[in-house]
């Protein structure tokens, strides 16, 4: 089978788990993209698979319905020269571990993993004196959760 013809475009949005039909595109596309932008989850889908002929229609949607939740009210705090405590509410009872992630060279790195239900995290082996910016994101084996807001503290000196 060819690849697919694709069209029409709907929205996923895990605060309320529920999808919603956008207009479609204006030209149909090869393939079957998929894209994370801002909370949403938009899947494009629809249209007929190339080379078939047989007018087929299909639409993909990635089920992410029992993704976890965001964490919420990521908040940073220095313990001393070397360690900041993360804390935040988590509001999943579905998540296998939290991925915490520093922000370096304007990017999110994963430097660290949380075992479910954690609420802290403490990150050690950090210079003193020195801002740094925090977020946390729950997984299991459905996908992903939105990350948390972004934390930040300064070490002490």
């Amino acid at each position: 089978i060819g690849q697919a013809v694709v069209n029409s475009v709907e929205r996923y949005d895990p605060d309320s788990n529920s999808w919603e039909t956008l207009n479609p595109m204006i030209h149909p596309v090869h393939g079957d993209p998929a894209v994370v932008f801002q909370r949403f989850i938009y899947v494009a889908g629809g249209g007929e698979v190339a080379g078939s002929g047989d007018g087929t229609n299909f639409l993909q949607r990635l089920d992410i319905s029992n993704s976890p939740k965001q964490p919420k009210n990521l908040s940073a705090t220095a313990l001393s020269s070397s360690s900041i405590r993360l804390k935040w509410v988590d509001p999943s009872n579905n998540e296998d571990s939290y991925f915490i992630q520093r922000k370096k060279n304007n990017s999110f790195q994963t430097i660290g993993t949380a075992k479910a239900d954690s609420k802290q995290f403490d990150v050690k082996s950090l210079s003193p004196g020195t801002s740094y910016s925090f977020r946390v994101v729950a997984q299991n084996g459905c996908g992903s959760s939105v990350p948390s807001n972004i934390a930040s503290a300064v070490t002490k000196q």
